[in-house]
């Protein structure tokens, strides 16, 4: 939602805020003494091709071919949350994080699905996905790393994640669902030239998806507790 905000910008740095500007045909300026404006009553809105309807204690007003309104009513349908602070004569416009499912799906490309086998070499770190299998219980993947750097690195297959059709499968939720969860091989330190094989279990995806996206999580295992996302976008059929 920020670049909404910042598409906006130029038009929220021209609107009010309730309450600073009197509604009136005659409005005092800080400095320059009273000005003229007029109330428009016939200004409809769409957000993202919604129709909403400013509240009727709200007023827009004109003023030398400019459109003034309350702050909020902008700042909120774009999904964002405003304050006035008093004291500091600050207005506070303040976009809403999104979810962590949001900010995955907005990561997600719609053109590059890859078949497999898929490389990646991350902060000196080669990561193949060799293949998929899907049944009715699960879905295993199966990788190949290898640490080609001095860092000792951990795959934390707890955390992997598989987006098909807008829907996440995430590792945690087969768990206690199927026999061996977990592939021991991924609880170990990854060190130097080490090249380790396994598998990750995830829940079953629709055997007839045609693409999806594999997210691993690395971290770097020397106290810092850096994290890395890895994305493969993988093409099934």
């Amino acid at each position: 939602m920020s670049n909404l905000l910042h598409k906006y910008k130029h038009f929220i740095a021209g609107v009010i805020i309730g309450g600073i500007l009197g509604v009136g045909t005659l409005c005092y300026a800080a400095t320059a003494g009273p000005i003229n404006v007029w109330i428009e009553e016939n200004i409809s809105f769409e957000f993202n091709g919604e129709k909403k309807e400013l509240p009727k204690a709200d007023k827009v007003l004109l003023y030398e071919n400019k459109v003034y309104l309350p702050a909020w009513f902008i700042v909120e349908n774009l999904g964002a949350t405003l304050e006035w602070d008093k004291n500091s004569k600050t207005i506070q416009i303040q976009s809403k994080k999104k979810t962590e499912h949001e900010e995955q799906m907005a990561q997600v490309p719609n053109d590059d699905y890859q078949t497999l086998p898929l490389k990646k070499l991350v902060d000196d770190v080669l990561i193949t996905v060799n293949d998929i299998s899907i049944d009715a219980n699960e879905t295993r993947i199966y990788l190949k790393v290898k640490n080609i750097g001095e860092k000792n690195i951990v795959i934390e297959q707890g955390k992997t994640k598989i987006i098909v059709n807008n829907t996440i499968y995430d590792q945690k939720d087969i768990v206690n669902k199927v026999l061996h969860a977990f592939d021991q091989v991924w609880f170990n330190d990854i060190k130097e030239d080490d090249e380790i094989e396994g598998s990750i279990k995830l829940p079953a995806i629709k055997k007839d998806a045609k693409n999806a996206t594999l997210i691993l999580k690395m971290l770097q295992n020397d106290g810092s507790g850096k994290e890395t996302d890895i994305k493969f976008n993988i093409k099934l059929k």
